[in-house]
């Protein structure tokens, strides 16, 4: 198991936006701001998949398994750890099309 990282404030797309000006032409904080965004919309996509596998797991009367529970747990905290509870944007565009406020970054 990987070793907990220390408590931090999560980086904001305001945030991100102003290292990326700041730092343009620097292609290792260019690289790190892209890995972010892409992790970010990862963690969307996976959640989406999750949503979908719990509906037909419930619908066929599995009733709540713990590691899905769990699962949704992980995914609820990474997204307002970035996102809601810091009253930020969180792109919802998870069908694959280019989502034009989180693609402003780049």
């Amino acid at each position: 198991m990987p070793k907990k990282l220390p408590h931090f404030a999560a980086v904001d797309l305001k945030e991100m936006r102003r290292f990326w000006k700041q730092y343009r032409g620097n292609e290792d904080i260019e690289r790190l701001l892209l890995e972010i965004q892409h992790n970010r919309n990862l963690i969307h996509e996976l959640e989406d998949y999750f949503q979908t596998i719990l509906k037909v797991w419930q619908a066929e009367g599995r009733g709540q398994l713990v590691a899905m529970e769990k699962t949704r747990l992980l995914y609820m905290m990474e997204r307002s750890r970035f996102g809601n509870l810091q009253g930020l944007y969180v792109p919802t565009n998870r069908r694959g099309e280019e989502d034009p406020e989180a693609m402003e970054m780049v």
